[in-house]
């Protein structure tokens, strides 16, 4: 099993390589506003969760860029082992990741309630 450090670097090194990949080497055009936020590895480095966000918040381009990216998998797993010195390359799924959309929306919700318990205090 490898080390935590380890595979942070390892973390690191895929989300690198192929933020760089995706921009110069993949032809898809519903790749082009990809962006790779974050990828976690498994302990034996053998599956990859590639995390992504789309500029814009268009709900049918972001479906469009993940089958996209589902769509160049195997092409982008032949380029990381190509283009790093793992010993084992591994398989990629593609996320879209939500948390700054979820962020966004308790913080409306915070301010809401904010602004509710302001209206309900009496004033002075």
């Amino acid at each position: 099993m490898a080390l935590p450090s380890r595979i942070e670097r390892a973390n690191d090194l895929v989300q690198e390589t192929l933020a760089r990949l995706i921009q110069s080497d993949v032809q898809d055009q519903r790749v082009n506003l990809v962006t790779i936020t974050r990828v976690s590895l498994s302990p034996d480095l053998k599956h990859a969760k590639v995390y992504f966000r789309v500029i814009g918040d268009d709900p049918k381009q972001r479906d469009d860029a993940q089958k996209g990216l589902i769509r160049a998998r195997n092409f982008l797993r032949h380029l990381v082992a190509k283009n790093t010195d793992l010993r084992v390359t591994p398989d990629l799924r593609f996320i879209y990741d939500d948390v700054g959309e979820k962020a966004q929306k308790l913080e409306d919700l915070i301010a809401k309630a904010i602004e509710k318990d302001k209206k309900l205090k009496p004033k002075d």
